[in-house]
């Protein structure tokens, strides 16, 4: 359906961008009366205009489209990685830490650490720096 609505948005921009760069050359050709300048000039703008503007319309809404699918798709995404976070966090008694959640998630460690992060917050969870330097994020398990 995307291929249609892009090949249909390419033929109006095409088609409607005939007729305007002619109401632009029209203008300028020495050989036509002035009347008919005037009125082959507005007659491209009038077949020339809508075309060019629907196209416009159509990629914009494809545009629109693809943007709500990506914020979809990402919402969806932070879901399951929180779900996969607090599932860690339960099956660990509460506290884990980046490179569990890493590994687990599959996420890189930027990422994760952000995700971590933000879930500490949301859920009050606590820190705690292990002998080795690892920090253990503490959620509340009620």
């Amino acid at each position: 359906m995307d291929f249609l609505k892009k090949l249909l948005a390419g033929g109006l921009l095409a088609f409607g961008s005939i007729f305007l760069i002619a109401a632009i050359a029209v203008p300028f050709d020495p050989d036509l009366p002035k009347d008919e300048k005037i009125s082959t000039t507005l007659g491209c703008l009038i077949l020339g205009g809508p075309p060019v503007t629907w196209s416009g319309w159509l990629y914009l809404s494809m545009a629109a489209e693809k943007r709500r699918k990506r914020d979809q798709f990402q919402l969806q995404r932070r879901g399951q990685i929180q779900r996969s976070l607090l599932q860690l966090a339960a099956a660990r008694g509460g506290e884990i830490t980046l490179a569990q959640f890493v590994m687990e998630s599959g996420l890189d460690p930027d990422e994760a650490r952000t995700h971590l992060d933000q879930a500490a917050e949301a859920f009050g969870a606590n820190f705690r720096v292990g002998d080795r330097g690892e920090i253990y994020y503490q959620f509340p398990l009620n």
